[in-house]
């Protein structure tokens, strides 16, 4: 590799740090998103099991709590 201008290392530095931290924000991104939608999921269910639940358990006193 041939350096023809003494400031291009740098800018090639300086690119590859932006291109590097893009990276790592997208994938930081991506894991939010999956433990976001894992989360929803997971609150979802317990609330689904846990209503249903209490109308098995109270069935004869009708009571949704």
């Amino acid at each position: 590799m041939e350096i023809k201008q003494p400031g291009s290392h740098l800018d090639h530095l300086v690119r590859q740090t932006r291109v590097h931290h893009t990276q790592l924000s997208s994938m930081a991104d991506m894991k939010a998103n999956i433990l976001l939608t894992m989360a929803s999921v997971v609150v979802t269910l317990s609330v689904r099991y846990n209503w249903t639940c209490n109308i098995c358990c109270d069935a004869q006193n009708i009571i949704f709590a």
